[in-house]
């Protein structure tokens, strides 16, 4: 808040006092209340805020505003909230500008604070309640002494915009999937599901294998081996990354042989493990060739001088 400091009104009639015993003897007493008045008035442009915002001189100048039937003193600005008008006489309009704070921002008027020069003051923008639209270039310019010229007609324009310059919008990349949908991915235990348009990798549980034969408008869901059709189960069979829960080993006296067992996936229908006896296929009678016998290594039968340690 700024209020007219008395120091300002002092000098200002110090000012006065040796104006008037310098000056001719036609200087009329109206003169001299005008620039008492001034003085009075425009120490509003000056000082500092109990705030701590500072205040620079205000431009005086003459403006087309009406202060008949006024007493002197400050007035909001019609037009303005960072200017107000100083009515001095009963007729001289001054238009004024309330400096800028100590951050470089404009003060505006207080609407409700004038006429009266103790109370009239300019103070930051969220306290002053003034609702009028800003300047579109406020400035503090240097004090001018008061025209003697006539006012000219004041012209309107149209309110000018400044430019402002827009940044273009930060737009997200577009979802690579559909929520809740799902793809195979990898062998045939892994799949991928959608989850905030991006997919996530997932794996089926223990003993399960990615259906991609069941029609549920997602892509496919985890499966027992059982449920998975003959295409499915020979895609896995021959896909080198896709290792099947299923084994198969000899005991120590079939070693060399054509017998071997197999453990085929986990029969998730049944609840129970499978495990079968299988011997390799023997020579047709008649023949010079030996029997085959179970490779461990490539997991086929093959001939016995194939096999390590046969």
């Amino acid at each position: 808040m700024v209020l007219i400091q008395s120091s300002i009104i002092s000098t200002s009639l110090s000012y006065c006092r040796k104006s008037l015993f310098n000056s001719s003897s036609r200087m009329s007493s109206k003169k001299i209340l005008v620039i008492v008045s001034l003085a009075v008035i425009f120490g509003l442009g000056a000082g500092k805020s109990l705030k701590g915002a500072t205040y620079a001189k205000s431009k005086r100048s003459l403006m087309d505003f009406d202060c008949s039937g006024k007493e002197d003193g400050n007035y909001p600005h019609p037009m303005l909230c960072t200017h107000f008008v100083a009515c001095v006489g009963g007729k001289h309009a001054y238009e004024m500008v309330c400096a800028l704070n100590h951050d470089g921002k404009p003060l505006h008027f207080v609407p409700s604070s004038g006429p009266s020069t103790k109370t009239a003051r300019c103070d930051y923008p969220e306290v002053a309640g003034c609702d009028l639209p800003e300047p579109d270039d406020p400035t503090t310019p240097e004090p001018d002494e008061p025209s003697t010229t006539p006012a000219e007609e004041p012209t309107t324009s149209e309110p000018t915009t400044m430019p402002t310059t827009t940044m273009p919008p930060t737009t997200e990349p577009p979802p690579e999937c559909e929520e809740t949908e799902i793809r195979k991915v990898g062998n045939c235990t892994y799949y991928e599901v959608c989850k905030d348009g991006k997919w996530v990798p997932s794996e089926c549980d223990k003993d399960l294998f990615w259906n991609s034969g069941i029609e549920n408008g997602q892509g496919g869901t985890c499966d027992y081996y059982e449920n998975l059709s003959n295409d499915i189960r020979d895609e896995f069979n021959n896909d080198i990354e896709c290792i099947l829960p299923s084994d198969s080993w000899q005991t120590e006296s079939e070693k060399c042989t054509g017998t071997y067992h197999f453990r085929e996936p986990y029969d998730g229908i049944n609840n129970e493990d499978r495990e079968k006896i299988l011997t390799c296929p023997k020579s047709s009678k008649g023949s010079s060739s030996p029997d085959l016998v179970w490779n461990p290594a490539t997991r086929t039968c093959s001939k016995p001088g194939t096999v390590p340690g046969c």
